[in-house]
């Protein structure tokens, strides 16, 4: 039997006046970058539109192991699919699960989620406070490209909301509950410095528990 666990998550948040948040997408590809708690050999994430009014067309989706600013490893992409399909719509005020995909991907390994918006995507649905890089490409679909032509950058989370491991039945997650601070508020960015990063590293050293998962509210 599968047993699926959450190995990353960034709570869904809606937009709230005065934040720096871009205004949305068009023809664009995002990759945004995260580190597993637990590795595994099969993984599926989880998108969200749950904030937003109208549906968002997802033209290409790929998770690859993460390479430097932005650049993935070329023999380790692969499709995303969700239902069987490569192309899919968010719908309004709704999570969307994909389909398994096989990669392997080490205990606290980063690996990179690229996201093809082929229409206008209006940014309703985000998660602000990510003190990661996310990469913001040129037009064009860049899913499956290893470097991508980077056009801005951005510290927030679009549409992305968790990442869920394969694991051992006895396996689970331990959510770590607080305000910005737990969210990782004055960290590194790209640093992985969040308290619960280094939560994360000592149950990874110790072997007692598999996952720390942060979350915020």
């Amino acid at each position: 039997m599968e047993h699926w666990i959450g190995t990353w998550s960034a709570s869904p948040m809606n937009v709230w006046p005065g934040d720096a948040v871009l205004y949305g997408f068009h023809r664009q590809t995002v990759r945004q970058v995260v580190r597993v708690s637990t590795g595994g050999e099969r993984l599926r994430l989880r998108l969200s539109n749950e904030y937003g009014a109208s549906p968002i067309r997802i033209g290409a989706a790929t998770v690859a192991l993460a390479a430097k600013d932005g650049a993935v490893d070329a023999g380790s992409i692969r499709q995303v699919t969700f239902g069987g399909e490569r192309q899919t719509d968010l719908a309004p005020g709704a999570p969307l699960l994909s389909d398994v995909v096989d990669l392997a991907v080490p205990d606290l390994g980063q690996i990179a989620i690229s996201l093809y918006f082929p229409d206008f995507a209006p940014i309703e649905t985000y998660h602000y406070e990510a003190q990661q890089t996310a990469y913001i490409s040129e037009i064009g679909d860049f899913a499956g490209a290893a470097e991508l032509p980077v056009q801005q950058t951005s510290t927030s989370r679009y549409f992305l909301s968790a990442v869920l491991v394969e694991s051992g039945p006895d396996s689970g997650s331990l959510v770590c509950l607080g305000d910005s601070i737990t969210d990782g508020f004055g960290s590194t960015v790209d640093g992985n410095a969040r308290w619960p990063d280094r939560l994360a590293e000592r149950f990874a050293k110790s072997g007692r528990l598999s996952l720390a998962e942060s979350k915020k509210y």
